[in-house]
């Protein structure tokens, strides 16, 4: 018998095998939703934790009275009032006018907690005082102290950003002595 080489059998495509491949496709191109709509949400986030960044650079030549930018923060006894640094921060020319939150295209505001699952709070930024000279203390005063409230004498102002998703991110502590 003569050496003949045997051919290999022609590809026939069966029903399953397009079955399957239109499955990997479909779910191929669902990882790649997934993966920029990830993506998208950190370098949102990162953004927002670089605004609360500024914000706390800002917050400390403030502690440190450089430039009296605020002068409540500046008087290391403890202002009588809260008010006046907090519509400082908040004013058309403030620190917070330049920036833009990535979520929503808006100036960042000031809120008092973040909440989970509500687009309202994505990179929002949040201010915490804490009585006491560590944040680990208990004893919270109020978020972004109420207009008209005291502050204890020995404070901590705690620095937050909402999240993509609403939760909060520390960002920086600023310890207030008297």
């Amino acid at each position: 018998m003569p050496n003949e080489e045997a051919s290999p059998a022609p590809f026939t495509a069966h029903p399953g095998d397009l079955v399957f491949a239109a499955f990997a496709l479909c779910a191929l191109v669902v990882l790649g939703l997934a993966v920029q709509r990830t993506w998208t949400v950190a370098t949102a986030t990162e953004h927002s934790k670089t605004n609360a960044e500024r914000l706390g650079h800002w917050l400390q030549q403030a502690v440190q009275g450089d430039d009296g930018v605020c002068p409540e923060l500046a008087d290391r006894g403890m202002p009588a009032r809260w008010e006046g640094c907090l519509r400082t921060i908040t004013a058309p020319e403030g620190p917070l006018a330049a920036m833009r939150n990535p979520f929503s295209g808006h100036a960042p505001q000031i809120v008092d907690r973040c909440r989970p699952g509500s687009t309202g709070t994505f990179g929002q930024l949040m201010l915490e005082a804490h009585a006491g000279p560590a944040a680990t203390d208990a004893g919270r005063v109020a978020a972004a102290p109420a207009p008209g409230e005291v502050p204890p004498a020995a404070w901590t102002l705690r620095l937050q950003v909402c999240d993509g998703a609403g939760y909060p991110i520390p960002v920086q502590e600023l310890a207030m002595r008297p």
